[in-house]
């Protein structure tokens, strides 16, 4: 008979520490009504904010904002926002952007 020996060391707690079968190690969960980072940062994107342009002032999303931001940087040269902008051109077969 070939004794099984457990070690017991960082990412191995003594057997009777363990989680008991069925047993979660997080049992209050996460808080319901928090927002996940993901959330937080595309309910930010779509926010609208007010932006002058000379004398006309209009209502925008923050992505449309980042958007023109990035336009106007590759325009002025900037090759790295240029070649970021280039990965979201539109698919040709569905007309959309890739984000």
């Amino acid at each position: 008979m070939k004794l099984h020996i457990y070690k017991v060391g960082p990412g191995h707690p003594p057997k009777e520490f363990q989680f008991k079968p069925g047993q979660s190690g997080n049992p209050r969960g996460r808080p319901i009504g928090r927002k996940s980072m993901h959330a937080i940062i595309r309910e930010e994107m779509n926010r609208t904010i007010i932006v002058k342009e000379g004398k006309e002032i209009s209502e925008i999303s923050v992505k449309q904002a980042l958007g023109r931001l990035w336009v106007n940087e590759a325009l002025k040269g900037n090759i790295k926002v240029a070649k970021i902008l280039i990965q979201f051109m539109p698919n040709e077969t569905e007309g959309e952007f890739a984000f």
